[in-house]
């Protein structure tokens, strides 16, 4: 049709405005007639349509409405796919159901490159067009004389439950403390007899159970009240946000991947339509064998070790996806190029699978009639990862080619931020017991890994590769190091810090205590950093072949500490990892930042006000918003007024 490579982008893109304008419409609307059948019907009708546009199309903007209704089908039935499985499994945990879904998406997957390649090279557009069409009526056919509501085998599920506990009555149980039935549990007994497994968050067991206690707690008809999630009430529930998120990283990067993978395969190897399908038919092959099991990992994973192994799972596939874009940037021939995307297309799902079933786990544990919404937001996210990066990608593969754009756009969506590591801390809220010196040290150090992270999400400076701690390495730690200062002060603890249980403050002697044991040994600290940073310097300055490195590094610790050197064969140096962490040569900027830190401190927040607004602002627009962009000495000047000093600190040493 005569349009620009980039226009790939903006037709991918249509599919996703598509699947976004269906995926915030078509759960409310499931849920709320508590109809499961007639949005798929809608689905099998929109496809036929689809294909229509596309069999008449001949112009671009009809290729772009074909995509967009294909979008809107492609989101309803995929929605009504997820939320009928979770309607109907609701006592397990639904990791290996999902996966047997995309096992048959996938499916899908490898035969439509195929059989579309070839059907567009002897019948044109209107090949697929008539594909579309068949795919569609199939479809329609099948859900009319084949599929029920979901919901009414829920129900039924659920009476059938009743009537199975209430034939139980007689056996003996195990009694517990149950003031709202009689004194039994029937949870054991019912398990063995009807088979299921108690692995979800709640079981059909434990429904079953009290629906025998109180029958009118719960039927069909029950006027119980369950919670009441809408659409937007659901992100805000971290088990629904945090997939959601993960949906939108996998099937963004999956999208780019579909999207500029054909051009690079052209474009490197100069194959056609028809032995470019044939990649996707190999990664649809390996998919198809990889996919039962991972859901199968994933609920077994989360059965035997809690609900919070679900996000590290999440997370190990994030890191394989990363991996794999290294794999496919580097690839230098097909057999690697599609290895690479195979790779890719594993981890993706094992980030995908663990996502999709934490939504009907959530939902069955929550008895709440969001079901259909909430896998709503897995389209709608999807949706908005398709309608961002696919442009994106197009326009750079056209600018900057294959290697950077994959670079690019996979370290923005995989980059690690300070989020990741503050949610360890909703965890130990509850368990602290009150906190010792050496307690305290721990989460001063926790709190200064965290603020090496505080250049990415304050800075407003979007080269990733010169903002955050992508600094020069003298003034790396510098910000770190100077946010350690509020830790200490009296006036901040006061503000925050009470006892774990009573919420009583901390007391003023055991605050003097604490604040007074940061003088305990700094001058020795400051030594024993000097001490490292020369012997790091000198053995990567030396001449000489061979060195005793354990007697350099005892000898050099000893005259600047002035602590005697114990036992030679402890072989002190081994501890000095830094050596071989990617900080050798450069142990010294710890103490060069320590400098920098303790004058900025002292000279402008000690002097200003603690929580100065003008302060504050100028710390953010002259240190950390400039990132590497402009000589660290520089920013200095900007937000002292004067060059740095060493006043400071050498007073906070007690040296001056």
């Amino acid at each position: 049709m005569g349009v620009s490579r980039a226009s790939n982008g903006i037709v991918t893109a249509a599919f996703g405005i598509g699947g976004l304008v269906a995926g915030s419409l078509i759960g409310y609307v499931s849920d709320r007639t508590q109809n499961r059948i007639g949005p798929q019907l809608c689905a099998s009708v929109l496809y036929v349509v689809s294909g229509l546009v596309l069999y008449f199309a001949k112009h671009f903007y009809q290729i772009v409405i074909f995509r967009l209704i294909l979008g809107i089908a492609s989101s309803i039935a995929d929605t009504m796919l997820f939320t009928t499985v979770a309607d109907v499994y609701p006592a397990n945990l639904l990791g290996f159901k999902m996966a047997v879904i995309f096992v048959f998406d996938n499916i899908g997957n490898m035969l439509g490159p195929l059989l579309g390649g070839k059907a567009y090279e002897h019948m044109g557009v209107g090949g697929i067009a008539i594909i579309a069409i068949a795919l569609g009526l199939f479809e329609l056919c099948m859900i009319l004389i084949f599929v029920r509501n979901s919901l009414d085998i829920r129900r039924t599920l659920a009476s059938s439950n009743v009537t199975q506990v209430g034939s139980l009555a007689d056996k003996p149980v195990k009694p517990t403390i149950n003031s709202g039935c009689s004194s039994t549990d029937t949870h054991s007994v019912a398990e063995s007899e009807s088979g299921f497994t108690d692995v979800s968050i709640i079981s059909k067991t434990e429904q079953s159970h009290n629906l025998a206690c109180n029958p009118n707690s719960h039927t069909p008809n029950s006027s119980k009240k369950r919670l009441d999630l809408h659409i937007l009430r659901l992100l805000l529930q971290l088990p629904v946000a945090g997939p959601t998120v993960s949906i939108f990283v996998a099937t963004g990067l999956q999208t780019v991947i579909e999207t500029i993978l054909p051009l690079r395969l052209f474009d490197k190897f100069g194959y056609s339509p028809a032995t470019i399908g044939i990649v996707f038919l190999i990664v649809g092959g390996v998919l198809i064998l990889a996919m039962p099991a991972v859901g199968y990992v994933n609920d077994t994973v989360v059965s035997r070790h809690g609900e919070y192994m679900r996000y590290y799972t999440i997370a190990t596939g994030a890191l394989c996806v990363f991996l794999s874009q290294i794999v496919m940037s580097l690839a230098g021939s097909y057999v690697v190029l599609v290895f690479g995307y195979s790779l890719f297309a594993i981890s993706t799902m094992v980030v995908i699978v663990p996502a999709q079933s934490a939504f009907g786990d959530f939902i069955n544990s929550s008895e709440s009639h969001a079901m259909a919404q909430c896998y709503s937001l897995a389209w709608i996210a999807e949706g908005l990862a398709n309608i961002i990066l696919p442009p994106i990608a197009s326009g750079m593969y056209a600018t900057v080619g294959f290697l950077t754009m994959l670079m690019s756009i996979s370290a923005s969506r995989m980059a690690k931020t300070p989020e990741n590591v503050l949610h360890m801390l909703k965890d130990l809220q509850e368990k602290l017991t009150p906190l010792a010196k050496i307690e305290l040290d721990t989460l001063v150090a926790l709190k200064e890994t965290d603020m090496e992270n505080l250049g990415k999400p304050f800075t407003g400076f979007y080269r990733w590769d010169l903002h955050g701690f992508e600094t020069d390495s003298d003034f790396e730690e510098t910000p770190s190091q100077m946010m350690e200062n509020w830790a200490w002060e009296p006036s901040v603890l006061r503000e925050f810090a009470s006892h774990y249980q009573t919420n009583l403050p901390i007391p003023e002697e055991l605050l003097e205590s604490i604040v007074g044991s940061r003088k305990q040994w700094p001058a020795l600290t400051a030594l024993h950093q000097i001490a490292l940073a020369t012997y790091d310097l000198r053995i990567h300055d030396t001449q000489t072949p061979i060195i005793d490195i354990n007697q350099q590094f005892n000898e050099l610790v000893d005259s600047i500490t002035l602590i005697g050197r114990g036992d030679l064969s402890t072989h002190r140096v081994s501890m000095f990892t830094h050596m071989c962490g990617n900080y050798d040569s450069k142990y010294y900027t710890y103490i060069w930042s320590q400098i920098h830190a303790a004058d900025m401190f002292a000279s402008r927040f000690m002097k200003d006000g603690l929580d100065n607004p003008q302060t504050g602002r100028d710390y953010r627009n002259e240190i950390l918003r400039p990132g590497s962009s402009r000589d660290p000495m520089i920013n200095l000047k900007q937000f002292l007024g004067r060059m740095p000093n060493s006043k400071a600190f050498l007073k906070s040493v007690g040296l001056e």
